[in-house]
């Protein structure tokens, strides 16, 4: 029998789930540049996110990767290409 706790709980994790908060800082997008500086432009529909900084992982990127990028309180930040088959 779920007590008042754990339908509180329940409440508070539906309402982050259906907020979209998660996701707001996360989207994917298309490499539409990359600069001579590590950084790479990314393209989603009609935003522009130039100068993002990437991890160390993503060694070599090429203008039509499609990555994953994240907002951090330094900025945005490309976490790497898909990988396709």
């Amino acid at each position: 029998m779920a007590t008042n706790l754990d339908r509180l709980i329940g409440a508070i994790i539906r309402t982050i789930r259906s907020s979209g908060v998660l996701e707001e800082n996360t989207r994917s997008g298309t490499v539409s540049a990359v600069g001579s500086d590590g950084t790479v432009t990314v393209t989603r529909g009609d935003s522009v996110y130039p100068r993002v900084r990437r991890l160390s992982g993503y060694t070599a990127p090429k203008v039509g990767d499609q990555v994953m990028i994240q907002k951090t309180s330094a900025g945005w930040i490309c976490l790497g290409a898909w990988l396709t088959a």
